[in-house]
C-alpha cells in the first residue's frame, strides 16, 4: 500500500502573536523546509507550498495543519513535529485544544473486480454478513468505521476511487483500494509532553500494521 495523503492539524488557545510574527513564522519554516513558497496571506491565515512535494501548510490565529500528498521516502512525523515546534516556539504556544491526523494509503488495481477483492477482507466479519443480508446488493465502494477510545475518535474508511498513478505510462485514473485512518483527539494536551513524531509514527504504522496481513494473501501478481 502506498502513502497518498498525510495529514495533521491542531487547535490552539490564544495565538494572537500570529498577528506580528506571521512573517518571522514563514522564514523560519523556509529555513526549515527549503522549497517552501507562500501561497496566500490573509489578516488571520498564512498557506504555504512546496512544489513538486505534495507538501501544504497553514497556520493563523487558531489552527495550523500541514499535508502531505503522494509522500515518497519523506518522514511525515518528522515533518509534522518540526512545523510543530517551529509555530509553538514563535507563538509562544504553551498547549494544543485538540488535533487530528489523517493517514490515506492505497494501491492501484488492474480491475474494479480486483479492487473489490482486496476490500472484503479489510471489513471487519460482523460489517460483511450485515452487508450480504442486504437484499440484491449492487458493488460496494466504500465502507465507513467509527468508534471512541478514551479521549481519541477513531474513524476507518475503506475505499474504492478512481486515481491516477505514476506507475502508468497514462495519466487515466485506474481503481485503486483505499484505506483512511482518521484519529481525532478531543482534550487539550500540554506542548511540553507532546512528542508529535511519536504520534504520528505510532498511528500510522499501526495502521499499516492491520491492513497489509490482510490483504497481502490476495494481491495478485504477475
Amino acid at each position: 500500500m502506498d502513502p497518498l495523503i498525510q495529514f495533521f492539524e491542531f487547535s490552539y488557545p490564544d495565538g494572537y502573536l500570529f498577528l506580528d510574527r506571521g512573517g518571522a513564522v514563514c522564514l523560519r519554516l523556509r529555513e526549515a523546509m527549503p522549497g517552501l513558497e507562500g501561497k496566500s496571506v490573509e489578516k488571520t491565515q498564512i498557506s504555504m507550498v512546496r512544489p513538486g512535494t505534495g507538501t501544504e501548510l497553514f497556520f493563523g490565529i487558531r489552527t495550523a495543519a500541514i499535508q502531505i500528498a503522494a509522500n515518497e521516502g519523506e518522514d511525515f512525523g518528522s515533518i509534522a513535529a518540526c512545523f510543530t515546534r517551529v509555530l509553538a516556539e514563535a507563538l509562544e504556544l504553551t498547549s494544543i485544544e485538540s488535533f487530528r491526523f489523517r493517514q490515506v494509503v492505497g494501491r492501484a488495481c488492474g480491475s474494479v473486480e480486483e479492487a473489490i477483492s482486496l476490500m472484503r477482507p479489510l471489513i471487519a466479519s460482523e460489517s460483511r454478513q450485515r452487508m450480504e443480508q442486504v437484499a440484491a446488493p449492487t458493488e460496494w465502494r466504500a465502507v465507513q468505521m467509527e468508534y471512541v477510545q478514551n479521549n481519541l475518535i477513531f474513524q476507518n474508511r475503506i475505499a474504492i476511487e478512481s486515481l491516477p498513478t505514476k506507475r502508468s505510462s497514462s495519466s487515466d485514473p485506474v481503481p485503486h483500494i483505499t484505506a483512511q485512518l482518521d484519529v481525532k483527539g478531543l482534550v487539550p494536551l500540554p506542548i511540553s509532553n507532546l512528542d508529535v513524531a511519536a504520534m504520528i509514527h505510532n498511528m500510522g504504522n499501526s495502521h499499516l500494521s492491520q491492513i497489509l496481513p490482510k490483504i497481502a494473501p490476495h494481491i495478485q501478481t504477475s
